[in-house]
């Protein structure tokens, strides 16, 4: 939502909002942030001031039962749900949305960049921040680059002038769902579809020009190494400074995208060799000679396992944090998490498990960290449920070059967590 309420406030709208976070004394950062600019914040007990309100944008996360949702129904405030602000905003100017089960934020991120360095200021709405930059944009130059999420079945209603599809595999929901959102995505489409090759659910329409991003005749990976990967894009050779196959396929997807929209080859080579990457993407945030640190906003078993495999050739041990997503999704997911799990990490490794993310509402607690635990321990995969406190206190490296991965989505607070435990790696690693 911070995004987004920060895009609407630089268009020239008066914004305010609530989050029970920040009535919780939580996301203190992000709250004055949003203060910082220029958006009023009410405590989330249904006391805000209705007289000026035009619209309530909601969160797909949360219930209707909270006090400022009902209030905005009972005083026939139009309640408009995020990813239908969205939808009008891509709907409305020319621009390309950015679908799939992963790598929606990095792809964005790419595409705004490649944009921008080639002298186009474009607008830009996401989920996750530019290392050093931000997670939004209101720009000059008429386009628009947003994610569309299929979590909450509302991939159906954006209406883009480009739809790129990354990929498709379980998460949210099972995969015939998740199909034929992506069907009417494609028919959704004003002009261009991006696509993979291996996704064959483009729908027959004539006036849909499809692109195949992942083209074996258009690429080639000249060179892959921990930190950096060399490709060859179209007669254009450049580093693209990021780990792992994922995210040499999202660099082709946000490629073919930006040629679409008048960067040609060169360009957007170019742009992608000085790429800085997206926070909390298998972000480095500590490096010392025997142990690097990352930071992953690795959630569900294709992110888990992407993350995985770009990390796990090039270290001694690897040592995994993670924090389960929710009660639903995990056990939505729970055989796709173990098998991402015992199927990479090796006996030198270790996954430590912390307890499931809870945000609150309703979700019905009937799985825990300890049944992921009890499953990837029958593959003799030492695993642990810990606490973030013992786990600063416990963590530690074994001799060769370590990996120490944190991986867990939505919760705020990990970023800092990461931090700490950049800072205990530190301590040990002098």
């Amino acid at each position: 939502m911070y995004p987004l309420a920060c895009f609407l406030k630089k268009a020239g709208n008066f914004i305010s909002g609530s989050d029970r976070s920040f009535d919780n004394g939580k996301c203190e950062q992000i709250k004055n942030l949003l203060i910082g600019h220029g958006i009023k914040i009410f405590a989330q007990d249904g006391q805000f001031t209705t007289a000026k309100c035009d619209s309530a944008i909601y969160s797909g996360a949360i219930e209707e039962t909270i006090p400022d949702y009902k209030t905005a129904k009972k005083n026939n405030i139009p309640l408009i749900k995020r990813s239908e602000m969205l939808s009008s905003l891509i709907s409305s100017v020319p621009g390309a949305a950015i679908s799939g089960t992963s790598g929606k934020s990095t792809t964005a991120g790419m595409l705004f960049h490649i944009m921008k360095e080639s002298g186009k200021d474009v607008s830009f709405i996401s989920g996750a921040k530019l290392i050093g930059g931000a997670s939004f944009n209101f720009g000059e130059y008429p386009f628009l680059i947003i994610e569309a999420d299929e979590s909450d079945g509302s991939l159906i209603n954006y209406y883009p002038e480009t739809g790129v599809i990354l990929n498709l595999s379980k998460d949210h929901m099972e995969i015939s769902k998740l199909l034929e959102q992506f069907k009417s995505f494609i028919s959704n489409s004003k002009k261009n579809v991006v696509l993979p090759r291996d996704l064959n659910i483009a729908r027959e329409q004539n006036n849909i020009n499809r692109v195949i991003y992942n083209n074996p005749a258009h690429f080639s990976i000249l060179e892959r190494r921990r930190d950096y990967c060399i490709i060859k894009y179209k007669k254009e050779r450049f580093t693209l400074n990021l780990p792992g196959k994922h995210n040499i396929l999202n660099c082709l997807a946000a490629l073919a995208a930006a040629e679409l929209h008048g960067i040609n080859p060169r360009q957007g080579a170019r742009a992608m060799s000085c790429f800085p990457g997206i926070e909390r993407r298998l972000e480095k945030i500590f490096s010392a000679e025997k142990i690097d640190v990352f930071d992953d906003f690795a959630h569900n078993p294709d992110k888990i396992s992407s993350s995985l495999d770009s990390i796990i050739p090039y270290y001694d041990q690897v040592i995994i944090i993670y924090q389960p997503h929710g009660y639903r999704p995990t056990k939505l997911l729970f055989k796709e998490i173990v098998q991402s799990f015992t199927r990479r990490l090796r006996q030198q490794d270790t996954l430590y498990l912390l307890p499931i993310y809870y945000a609150g509402g309703t979700a019905e607690k009937h799985i825990s960290s300890e049944d992921i635990a009890r499953e990837v321990l029958k593959h003799n995969i030492k695993s642990e449920i810990t606490s973030r406190e013992t786990l600063l206190k416990s963590i530690n490296f074994s001799n060769g070059k370590s990996a120490v991965i944190l991986m867990g989505a939505r919760d705020p607070s990990l970023p800092e967590f990461a931090r700490q435990i950049a800072k205990r790696c530190e301590i040990l690693s002098q």
